[in-house]
């Protein structure tokens, strides 16, 4: 940690102090419904003692809580403190597990409810009193005079630390949960300061947040779902105060909401680039109907950078733009990239985030062969950064969708020029790519022939296609092609002009398990001719065999 991070964290630490020693309990005039639904099987596991945030589990002794355990990592410490487990632990009706909750939030307070600790951060403050204020019945079910006037104390505090540190809190989303926890302990508790400046900082903060063609700079979908429940859910809360949103923050809204949608596929999962992970497949469809706003018609072409193909059942969603450099990102090398979903099965996936999974697994997540794109092999050496652009433009014809993708992501280190063409058919149920590099300029064949150690000399690349988990891939057609047999029967087949078909393991990393999945990469391999090199497939569903 750096002197400025380390002076930063003095400070927020001083100001949680301040807030707890001068709070004065305020009661609540108001109490909005819960911001998330919980889940009872994972409330079950909570009331066992077993914790299981970022990817690992800690399991509590008998008498004992958390708050007395080392914490394996940040993230972990933070899903801890952040009290997001509350929704669960409130969604279950079993004694035990109410037992838990009370037994953890005023233990919580009894430790860190002055100020200390690693839970005093702006966005994790906004988290706890959202849902303390939220679950404050089942909280204080019980509870003595001197219990409750802790609780009341604790949430003053919490608001008063709001109010002097949302500025200080992290970019991106960070920031409004902030905010939203701002503005929720002002609509809820008495004697506060009014709601209004909190509403417009909100609404300036989703306006910054919040690009015209409705997409985020990290590029996550994961991010622009949670930004669009949050800004959804507060907009409910202050219209149901008799307040007015901020019209930046329902215009955010607006511009989001169709956006999100195109990232989603025929199954309702978002795609899976630059940090985001699957989702629930009812989680954009419930964040949809939720936002009390009319979304704006989406604009044309790609969406936060990528482009999505729907025919009957089936969806391709392709990354079309270059990896995000925003601060809040968590950029993937993912060039072109593509994700192909047939009704309710992934078939062809992104590894996903490995962030939960240690610092090895979060970096390979990022790598190109963490996705279904195309590599440089042996012999020619991959850039450490991808910095030239990309983008794809969508064609309509009777016959189905076709994409043409260009990316120049290898063109400063090598001179290549990347081209992906896809064509859906209309039916959904055959997909058709060439992927061909090329270095047509002379400036782009020195560059091509300076990179390669031998004087052109045939050179490999590969198109990889990474199967999803569920999906068992055996070779066929004497190594040109493989075959994906689903988990309902239905047996896909990826064909290719190219010599060289091979399958190798790796790694798909999924929310709410302690280790990666085992799957499969198809890798359909070729040589760099002179300067120009080409491999055609088609993945298409075979017919089932006649009864």
């Amino acid at each position: 940690m750096g002197v400025i991070d380390q002076a930063a964290e003095l400070r927020a630490s001083l100001e949680a102090k301040r807030a707890c020693w001068g709070a004065e309990p305020r009661a609540l005039v108001w109490q909005p419904e819960p911001p998330a639904e919980g889940d009872a099987a994972a409330a079950r596991r909570l009331a066992q003692g077993v914790l299981l945030f970022d990817g690992r589990i800690v399991a509590i002794p008998p008498g004992r809580q958390p708050w007395t355990l080392p914490c394996p990592s940040p993230a972990w410490s933070a899903a801890l403190h952040g009290h997001g487990w509350i929704d669960d632990l409130s969604a279950s009706n079993h004694a035990q597990s109410r037992r838990v909750l009370i037994g953890w939030v005023h233990g919580w307070i009894e430790v860190f409810g002055r100020g200390s600790g690693p839970g005093w951060r702006p966005e994790l403050a906004a988290r706890r009193l959202i849902r303390w204020i939220a679950h404050a019945t089942d909280l204080l079910n019980g509870a003595d005079a001197a219990t409750s006037h802790a609780f009341f104390r604790t949430l003053s505090a919490h608001a008063r630390f709001l109010d002097r540190r949302w500025r200080h809190s992290g970019p991106g989303l960070a920031r409004l949960e902030a905010l939203s926890g701002q503005v929720y302990a002002r609509l809820s508790l008495e004697r506060g300061m009014p709601a209004e400046e909190a509403i417009a900082q909100l609404g300036k903060a989703a306006e910054a947040m919040v690009d015209p063609d409705g997409a985020l700079a990290s590029r996550n979908p994961e991010d622009l779902l949670r930004l669009v429940e949050m800004l959804g859910w507060t907009a409910e809360v202050i219209e149901a105060a008799g307040k007015r949103a901020d019209p930046r923050h329902l215009n955010a809204l607006s511009r989001a909401l169709p956006v999100l949608g195109r990232l989603c596929h025929a199954d309702g999962r978002l795609a899976r680039f630059h940090g985001g992970r699957a989702g629930a497949t009812d989680a954009v469809t419930r964040a949809a109907a939720a936002a009390p706003v009319t979304p704006m018609p989406p604009a044309e072409g790609p969406a936060m950078g990528f482009v999505n193909l729907k025919s009957g059942a089936s969806s391709l969603i392709l990354d079309a733009a270059s990896p995000p450099k925003a601060e809040t990102a968590c950029p993937h090398r993912s060039p072109l990239a593509l994700e192909f979903t047939h009704g309710s099965q992934p078939i062809l996936v992104s590894a996903g985030t490995g962030r939960g999974f240690g610092p090895e697994a979060d970096a390979e997540s990022r790598q190109m062969r963490a996705h279904s794109c195309m590599v440089l092999g042996e012999g020619v050496q991959e850039p450490h950064e991808l910095s030239g652009a990309v983008s794809a433009r969508v064609t309509e014809e009777a016959d189905g969708i076709w994409a043409l993708g260009e990316s120049m992501a290898f063109h400063a280190s090598t001179g290549l020029r990347h081209e992906r063409r896809l064509h859906l058919a209309r039916s959904g149920l055959a997909l058709s790519g060439e992927d061909t590099l090329v270095a047509g300029s002379a400036e782009e064949r020195a560059r091509l022939t300076s990179a390669m150690p031998e004087d052109l000399a045939p050179r490999r690349f590969a198109a990889l296609f990474l199967a999803h988990p569920d999906i068992a891939v055996e070779p066929a057609l004497n190594g040109r092609a493989a075959l994906l047999r689903l988990p309902d029967g239905a047996k896909w087949m990826l064909r290719t002009d190219s010599q060289s078909v091979a399958l190798r393991p790796v790694r798909y990393f999924e929310t709410g398990r302690t280790h990666p999945r085992a799957t499969k990469q198809i890798v359909v391999s070729g040589e760099i001719l002179q300067y120009w090199a080409r491999i055609t497939w088609t993945l298409e569903r075979l017919a089932p065999a006649p009864v």
